[in-house]
């Protein structure tokens, strides 16, 4: 706790307030919520959620605890872990990040597409819209001039403007 958070042992007394005060304010009902139900759980609790260090820095952690009887009956005390998976996490979301965007665009690939229509459709308190732009003999463009000519098309800024009516 004290090397994850950039405490020095003896600078504070460890304890679970502590903890609990350390944990960012979003996380900290589930991080409570893994002490309380420890003892519950076959095997312990296991939870990853989010610190803040006395540095302002904030780190994921997965953390589990397991409450020990004390000789078979009350009082018990709880057991536990927590180990800073900070890089393990930014690493999942830049993998996610990059397997659902194309490199050249840098807009949703088919699979980030899917995903966001998904998360869209799925909340019931918005409305969703979709427009769909073809471009017509954008094939021809790639046959033609190659792919890297056609990446180039797609990213380039055509704005123009539209001449006024009448």
């Amino acid at each position: 706790m004290f090397r994850i958070v950039g405490l020095e042992p003896g600078e504070v007394r460890p304890s679970l307030e502590l903890w609990h005060r350390l944990v960012h304010p979003d996380d900290r009902a589930r991080a409570m919520r893994l002490d309380a139900l420890a003892g519950e759980a076959e095997g312990g609790m296991v939870e990853t959620f989010r610190v803040i260090g006395v540095d302002n820095v904030q780190r994921h952690v997965q953390s589990w605890s397991t409450v020990i009887p004390a000789d078979g009956a009350s009082p018990r005390a709880v057991a536990g872990a927590t180990v800073d998976v900070t890089r393990q996490v930014t690493d999942r979301v830049l993998l996610e990040l990059r397997s659902s965007t194309d490199p050249v665009t840098n807009l949703a690939n088919r699979l980030g597409f899917e995903r966001r229509m998904t998360t869209l459709l799925d909340d019931r308190t918005r409305d969703v819209g979709l427009l769909l732009l073809d471009l017509d003999r954008f094939k021809m463009v790639n046959d033609s001039l190659g792919h890297q000519v056609g990446d180039r098309l797609l990213v380039e800024d055509l704005s123009f403007t539209l001449p006024k009516a009448g």
